[in-house]
């Protein structure tokens, strides 16, 4: 923007940047820019055409991520407790950046659910969890936010179920935001009250959509946030039944039963989440471990594929760390999450202990302590921030 720059300053810009191009040539800036953190990196895009387009290259991409150690695709897992987001399974390079008390309504959240969902490491955030009218699109590395229009109220005093979608096709960024009014009544319904909000309009739209059989949308409230993969926002209930939303077209094509061999589950007894860019959902039933995948086809309904079921009390299973065993095979505890880049790995909460259970290694060890939490989360890093998409005004 030149707006209140004159001409004068502004011819010493344009001279300032083509020294700046004629000293530095582009090996000597990949040396220089690859050392920078990735919120620097991505502010660096700002500074001319030049930079931004040799930061864009895949040259640059492998070598910064070589330089600080990143798989290309990091990853964090937070637990929603009290009235902060604690977080833990962070790489080093994003442990500095990541904050979220930049928010103007951080410091009067008093709600343990003010993030809403997620996706492609930005997140939804709603100061108010009950009515959810004034949402927030927000970076936590580049510490930047943008406010969304309103929602329409649904003028009933009940809570609602969001999910965040985007998508990175260039040169034109966008995200889309479902959000779905359960019915009144507590009982199973096929008929839904939904808002979408995309980021290219600029509007909320307000529709009916019908589902392949009932669903009964309050076992969803305290669940985590959707995960949106291969186009789809998915839903858990706390049966291990999955809701498939199809974002592009606004309609529930499929419901998914359990996996084949699911025990009867609570919504504390497994999770899901996004591992090496595949979709899984683990269950502990006292000291079986199963893990599945769900495999979406190219056309027809996805499927449950088991990958894993391990008996950790069996000593080929278990070699190091058996000490944890006799709580793990006498107690109904919790999943708190799968390894976002190994699903060999998976975390179990005993009281404020987060315990590692790594297959490949055999091992039951001690990874940190949490707070009480009633939600976990798996938060995709991208080795440099995620633009947010512009909004297109209404």
């Amino acid at each position: 923007m030149a707006f209140g720059v004159g001409k004068k300053m502004m011819r010493r810009r344009r001279k300032g940047r083509s020294k700046i191009n004629g000293v530095f040539h582009d090996d000597v800036l990949v040396e220089i820019l690859q050392r920078a953190p990735s919120e620097s990196v991505a502010r660096c895009k700002a500074v001319c055409k030049r930079w931004r387009d040799l930061i864009s290259t895949r040259f640059f991409f492998d070598r910064f991520c070589g330089h600080h150690q990143l798989s290309g695709e990091e990853e964090c897992v937070a637990t929603r407790c009290s009235t902060r987001v604690h977080l833990f399974l962070f790489h080093p390079h994003f442990e500095r950046q990541f904050s979220l008390d930049f928010l103007p309504f951080y410091e009067s959240v008093i709600t343990s659910k003010f993030v809403m969902g997620y996706c492609e490491g930005l997140l939804l955030c709603d100061p108010d969890a009950k009515y959810q009218l004034f949402y927030h699109i927000v970076n936590p590395i580049t510490k930047t936010w943008v406010g969304l229009p309103a929602a329409p109220g649904f003028g009933a005093d009940l809570d609602v179920v969001v999910g965040l979608a985007y998508y990175p096709d260039p040169p034109r960024p966008r995200f889309k935001i479902v959000r779905i009014l359960p019915p009144r009544e507590p009982r199973p319904a096929s008929e839904f009250e939904v808002g979408t909000f995309c980021s290219e309009t600029g509007k909320w739209i307000r529709r009916m959509v019908t589902s392949p059989k009932p669903i009964t949308w309050t076992d969803f409230m305290f669940m985590p946030p959707p995960l949106f993969y291969q186009g789809y926002l998915h839903w858990m209930d706390s049966q291990m039944q999955a809701i498939l939303y199809d974002v592009e077209n606004d309609k529930i094509p499929f419901i998914l039963d359990p996996p084949a061999g699911a025990a009867v589950p609570t919504e504390e007894l497994f999770c899901f989440g996004l591992c090496g860019g595949r979709l899984y959902v683990a269950e502990l039933h006292y000291a079986t471990l199963r893990i599945w995948e769900l495999k979406h086809q190219r056309q027809g309904r996805p499927e449950w594929s088991m990958q894993r079921q391990v008996h950790l009390q069996e000593e080929s299973s278990i070699r190091h760390g058996r000490d944890w065993l006799p709580v793990i095979s006498t107690s109904r505890l919790p999943l708190l999450a799968i390894h976002p880049l190994d699903i060999n790995v998976v975390y179990i909460r005993i009281q404020d202990e987060v315990i590692s259970c790594n297959l490949r290694t055999q091992t039951l060890k001690s990874f940190c302590k949490v707070p009480p939490c009633n939600c976990t989360m798996s938060i995709t890093l991208p080795p440099w921030p995620t633009s947010i998409p512009q909004i297109q005004n209404s």
